[in-house]
């Protein structure tokens, strides 16, 4: 596994006003997501909030897909590890909003 040169997850979001902001593990600012309605005013869209649950999981999709490359890489079935596919479905709930 190479370095990690992220910022430590896990990721959360919060709300803002007209945006959804997502911090790493110490509160720090990641990412911004936000938009336009029709008429130019900023909100917060359903793409935008999809945006921001897909940043916020990162560090956990990375690790999930991490440990499955591992394991085929290393011809190892990838349901050697109890857990594997508990994180990976956890990871996609998040990016998807439902976690």
């Amino acid at each position: 596994m190479s370095e990690i040169k992220y910022s430590p997850g896990p990721w959360s979001i919060a709300k803002q006003p007209y945006n959804l902001v997502v911090l790493d593990n110490a509160g720090h600012l990641v990412a911004t997501a936000y938009g336009w309605n029709e008429h130019g005013h900023m909100e917060q869209p359903p793409e935008g909030q999809a945006n921001a649950h897909l940043i916020a999981a990162a560090p956990e999709l990375y690790e999930a897909l991490n440990e499955v490359s591992y394991h085929l890489e290393n011809n190892l079935p990838i349901w050697y590890t109890q857990g594997m596919h508990k994180r990976m479905k956890a990871a996609l709930e998040k990016a998807e909003g439902k976690k």
